[in-house]
């Protein structure tokens, strides 16, 4: 889905068992309802998009060890990014964190 002009995802929560999801150089602004529903999910390449905010619960996807996020509108992350135990690489540069 990466290079598209997308403005949003449509409903993921079905896709238990997806991967990857690379979805850089779009202009997606947040992540649809259920998308923290997909425990199995390993690698996530959101780079160049609009998001400014992360789930609540995006600590669910404890799957995760790639994330990359770079060039998007982030100024904060939930308290439950800490959840996330299997993380090895991270990118959220070029965004507006400010902590």
């Amino acid at each position: 889905l990466q290079c598209n002009h997308l403005h949003e995802l449509p409903a993921m929560d079905n896709l238990t068992n997806l991967t990857e999801l690379r979805i850089e150089i779009n202009e997606i602004t947040a992540f649809p309802e259920g998308f923290t529903l997909l425990t199995a999910l390993t690698v996530l390449n959101a780079n160049d998009n609009s998001i400014s905010s992360l789930p609540t619960q995006f600590g669910n996807l404890y799957s995760l060890k790639n994330l990359s996020m770079k060039s998007n509108q982030l100024s904060n992350l939930p308290s439950s990014f800490t959840d996330l135990q299997s993380l090895t690489e991270v990118n959220l540069s070029y965004n507006k964190l400010t902590e």
